[in-house]
């Protein structure tokens, strides 16, 4: 019979357990973790627009964001989860043009379906102005044929943001692991 010194020799020696530790003890902590960081994967082929499909994220619970980044928010309108992009921050002023939507100065197009529900979501207004403690977010897969697709825009309380998705925990392209997600100003303050 060995002994526990002979065995974890042995395990020591083995570089299956080796090379597997690092990823064990990486886990370990994200459990540990549990109410602060977690982890979110994309489907083999299809998900949401700024992310990867076949990835593995890294999730920051209740974590600040800044425009540009990738957040999951819960809408009020459609009682479910989406994961999307921070389009505006408080102040700022959202106008449709003939082509898409212009936030400031910045101009986007989008399809001529996603105009015509923008403008049924504007109602009378022409212009917006994202209230405080708001965010906007505009819906780049609207779709008309699925439910949970069907919307323009929507703006959110800051409390609704629930996560935000910070860095490539996976992907099979191994260059691109621990890469930044979202297109946030550098500047911005979390």
């Amino acid at each position: 019979m060995a002994s526990l010194i002979e065995k974890e020799q042995s395990w020591r020696a083995n570089e299956t357990i080796r090379g597997l530790v690092p990823y064990l003890l990486f886990f370990i902590v994200l459990f540990l973790l549990n109410q602060r960081v977690d982890y979110v994967r994309t489907n083999l082929t299809k998900t949401a627009d700024g992310l990867e499909t076949r990835t593995m994220y890294l999730r920051q619970v209740g974590a600040d964001f800044c425009v540009g980044d990738m957040v999951r928010f819960r809408s009020a309108n459609r009682r479910s989860g989406t994961y999307s992009e921070v389009i505006a921050k408080e102040n700022s002023v959202f106008s449709l043009t003939d082509t898409g939507y212009q936030i400031d100065e910045k101009t986007e197009p989008m399809t001529a379906e996603w105009l015509v529900k923008a403008r049924l979501e504007m109602g009378e207004n022409e212009t917006l102005t994202v209230p405080a403690e708001y965010v906007l977010f505009t819906n780049s897969e609207f779709d008309t044929t699925r439910k949970s697709k069907f919307w323009a825009f929507e703006i959110v309380h800051r409390e609704n943001v629930t996560d935000r998705v910070s860095h490539i925990l996976f992907s099979r392209d191994l260059s691109r692991i621990g890469a930044k997600v979202g297109k946030a100003d550098p500047t911005c303050r979390r």
